[in-house]
């Protein structure tokens, strides 16, 4: 009898729950009908697995319920929301939103279930640890991702600090989030401060999620707009050296990588530079540190990666 030992595929554990599908959000910015038909196509086609959560703000939510009772048939997988609670003044209109999200998912569970609240803090002062902890309690059971102002590092490292700390004292689960663009030149992060965003998020154990502005694959300049765009396999191979404490000017690199063939994802490994990072760091990179990204577009990303010989598995 002869024994069949799998291996781990690095490219499985990259890409797998990768994207959580925002088609509400620009630039997409479909209505509500098209959007929920984006997603149900996306869950039923054969890259499925690389798709995790609907998108959706708290100021939506009933409109996306009003769509989704009438049209769920039976034996469809649940729908797992990331809830963007985007009530007006912190904290109350956080705490506004998540009673919102309690009054209009709860009945619906386990068809619809709200995974995460996608919190943005203040960027004038830091946020109170007290608030956080309110925050984060009044929407459990879902993970409550803060979004953690980058413009100041000391600002960003003392936000993941009492993130942490306040997740430890409380027991909740909690993580962070970072915005890598939007609709201004100054929307976007350079590239330091990503790295410092992800290695202060490893050092203290939170797991994290990015949004905005990750189109493509890799680092690229937009010729419509003049924006470079930051790229998900370079946040990917970023966060992968960060899981495994390497040196800031190498996460930096990893991000700063705009050639495909410098920056490559196949059965084996990560490769950035030559160097490569074995599926195994891969999948504890995505298990323990990296949850994805938010993507207006499921259909992009899973043509350029076809484009790029990552994709079919």
């Amino acid at each position: 009898m002869s024994l069949e030992i799998t291996r781990r595929d690095a490219r499985r554990s990259a890409l797998e729950g990768l994207i959580d599908y925002a088609g509400l959000f620009p630039p997409a910015s479909l209505d509500m009908e098209g959007a929920v038909a984006e997603f149900r196509a996306a869950r039923a086609g054969p890259q499925a697995w690389m798709v995790r959560r609907f998108i959706v703000t708290a100021s939506r939510l009933e409109e996306l319920v009003s769509h989704l009772v009438p049209s769920m048939e039976a034996g469809e997988e649940p729908w797992r929301l990331s809830i963007v609670f985007d009530g007006g003044g912190w904290p109350d209109g956080q705490m506004s939103d998540a009673a919102t999200v309690r009054s209009l998912v709860k009945p619906l569970e386990p068809a619809v279930v709200a995974d995460l609240a996608e919190v943005r803090l203040p960027t004038d002062r830091p946020a109170a640890p007290d608030e956080i902890a309110a925050v984060a309690a009044a929407a459990d059971p879902a993970m409550a991702l803060f979004e953690v102002p980058w413009q100041s590092q000391s600002l960003m490292e003392e936000t993941l600090a009492t993130i942490s700390r306040v997740r430890t004292e409380t027991t909740r689960a909690m993580g962070a989030k970072i915005r890598c663009g939007g609709v201004t030149a100054d929307a976007f992060p350079p590239a330091g401060a990503v790295a410092a965003f992800l290695l202060e998020a490893a050092r203290h154990g939170l797991p994290v999620k990015a949004t905005a502005g990750l189109h493509h694959p890799h680092r690229h300049t937009d010729p419509e707009t003049g924006f470079t765009h930051h790229g998900f396999l370079n946040v990917l191979a970023a966060s992968v050296l960060a899981a495994g404490r390497a040196a800031p000017d190498q996460v930096v690199a990893a991000l700063l990588v705009e050639d495909p063939e410098r920056l490559t994802l196949g059965p084996k490994s990560i490769e950035i530079d030559g160097e490569a990072v074995g599926a195994d760091a891969v999948a504890g990179a995505r298990r323990f540190l990296f949850m994805g990204y938010g993507s207006c577009s499921f259909d992009e990303p899973v043509a350029d990666l076809t484009g790029l010989g990552v994709l079919p598995l």
